[in-house]
């Protein structure tokens, strides 16, 4: 591997951004141009592509408000790193670190201040830290840690009527694993549906259970939504009893990922499993479209972390990391 080099990523290539996705390992949703509509009426945005010669290794992309880099409306920004196949371990980790020795120059040569939201797949500090001792200046410091469970497809087979002697049900808690039996002996009935007003519905019940606002725009995002759908890059799945939406998850499908965008339920009672019914319904049907991870996202409040928890996942940490020159 040669010197890396970098370019930054115009409107004009923005199809060739998005097609990257497609070669990307860890490929995130939130990395897709669509959703800079989210940030794009009070954020400005920078693409770059890292290269080793003419190949891309990775992607990324800053977003500044008032010359300030933050996340915008999004969880995270991740690096997108290539799918390195055919090589050995130790050759990926130090391409990654390249690649992370990369990105810390492009973000401290065209940026001053702000917060970097990495995702779960750039959560090796070190080269920050490096980085700081070669300076003798704490100019990244980790702000906070947050955490995420991933769910692995490897561990079922494709028929959910199978699903108690698969690894996956083995590796559930006790507590979800009658939460499983119980969901499976309802009168539910799943569907892959998209709809504007099941959503809607569903996502102010979800908050206001929560004794929360919806704190996003949902006519904003269903667009985004529509885009993504209409390119096979999302889906929206369903739970109905007696003819009656009761749960309801917003999924992305890139490559062999795929990430729990939102969703919820109507009901608040106990004896309700409609959403364990819909997850587990939701995640085979993503073993069937070929998918190998499905990211739960955010483990980060007492009662959800104790919920997607009890489905057996890995568990992976996530930093934000402050930055000031």
């Amino acid at each position: 591997m040669g010197k890396l080099i970098y370019k930054e990523i115009k409107n004009k290539d923005i199809k060739k951004w998005d097609e990257f996705l497609n070669q990307v390992k860890n490929a995130s949703i939130y990395s897709h141009s669509y959703f800079e509509r989210l940030n794009k009426d009070i954020i400005k945005i920078k693409r770059f592509f890292i290269y080793d010669n003419k190949e891309i290794l990775a992607s990324f992309k800053i977003f500044t408000k008032k010359n300030t880099i933050c996340s915008g409306k999004l969880i995270y920004s991740p690096i997108n790193y290539r799918n390195f196949t055919n090589q050995n371990r130790s050759k990926i980790i130090h391409k990654k670190i390249a690649i992370l020795n990369k990105f810390i120059e492009i973000v401290t040569k065209h940026f001053k201040k702000g917060k970097l939201d990495l995702d779960y797949n750039s959560n090796d500090t070190r080269e920050f830290e490096w980085y700081n001792f070669n300076k003798k200046k704490k100019i990244f410091l980790v702000e906070n840690v947050r955490y995420t469970t991933v769910l692995d497809t490897k561990k079922i087979d494709t028929n959910i009527n199978k699903i108690t002697s698969s690894r996956f049900f083995k590796d559930c808690s006790e507590r979800t694993r009658r939460q499983i039996k119980k969901s499976l002996n309802q009168d539910y009935q799943f569907k892959d549906d998209f709809n504007f007003e099941d959503y809607k519905i569903i996502i102010k019940k979800t908050f206001s259970r929560q004794g929360k606002k919806v704190d996003f725009d949902l006519n904003k995002n269903f667009e985004i939504f529509k885009k993504l759908h209409s390119k096979k890059l999302l889906k929206m799945y369903k739970t109905y009893q007696n003819g009656k939406v009761k749960a309801l998850m917003v999924v992305s499908i890139l490559g062999k990922n795929s990430i729990y965008i939102n969703g919820g339920r109507i009901s608040d009672s106990s004896d309700d499993y409609s959403f364990t019914y819909n997850l587990i319904n939701v995640f085979y049907s993503l073993k069937n479209l070929g998918v190998e991870k499905f990211d739960l996202e955010g483990i980060n409040s007492p009662k959800r972390g104790m919920y997607k928890t009890g489905f057996g996942g890995k568990i992976y940490p996530y930093f934000s990391m402050k930055f000031k020159k």
